[in-house]
């Protein structure tokens, strides 16, 4: 009967680690997500997105420490650190994916024309990339500039943005926001069937391990 008790509560166990820690952790990005872009709490939504975005980290730190506690060989603790970091590009490519939904919904398409574009050098950390400014004329004044790693428009051709009219969403180019979309909810679910399937092996052989007669 004990036996039956301890081996109810490992499954339970491995069901949490498995399936119920990571929906968590990436429905509180998404939700982190949605506060930041969505919230009409004005400045206040900074600090509520930054308290979310903590307590996401919290739990995938316990969700990474949960599939730890189950390695208790040192040969296979690798698969912990891959259960952790697929778990992080998920919640990354389902935040990404929630953006652009949002962008969808909340920025029309607004046409302008380029009348200047600047190519210069942006450093970031010890890498720097070539961007090209894109100055603009657009219908409402808004927006003046657009920077993308490559030339969207020549000057004196016209140039169409999703243009939030709250200016709390950046402008963005409708075919990478449609394909942020589209493809995002598909990487971040596949990356999450890829930790399901390794935190389920590595909980299932423990099981037998730790309920072996």
């Amino acid at each position: 009967m004990a036996v039956r008790r301890y081996l109810v509560h490992g499954l339970g166990r491995v069901v949490l680690i498995a399936a119920v820690l990571p929906a968590v952790v990436v429905a509180m990005a998404v939700g982190t997500t949605l506060v930041l872009g969505a919230a009409q709490l004005g400045w206040w939504r900074w600090l509520l997105a930054a308290l979310c975005a903590l307590l996401t980290l919290l739990a995938g730190a316990a969700a990474a420490w949960a599939v730890y506690s189950m390695l208790d060989d040192s040969d296979v603790a690798g698969v912990g650190q891959v259960c952790a970091w697929v778990l992080l590009v998920a919640a990354v490519f389902a935040c990404v994916g929630t953006w652009a939904q949002l962008t969808l919904d909340r920025a029309p398409p607004v046409t302008c024309e380029v009348t200047r574009i600047t190519e210069r050098e942006e450093t970031s950390g010890n890498s720097t990339r070539t961007v090209y400014d894109h100055d603009l004329e657009c219908v409402g004044g808004y927006p003046t500039r657009y920077t993308d790693p490559s030339v969207q428009a020549n000057a004196g051709e016209r140039l169409t943005l999703l243009v939030d009219p709250d200016r709390v969403l950046g402008s963005e180019v409708p075919g990478a926001v449609e394909a942020n979309r589209g493809s995002s909810p598909w990487v971040s679910g596949g990356l999450l069937g890829v930790y399901f399937l390794l935190a389920t092996a590595r909980g299932v052989y423990w099981l037998r391990t730790e309920f072996r007669p």
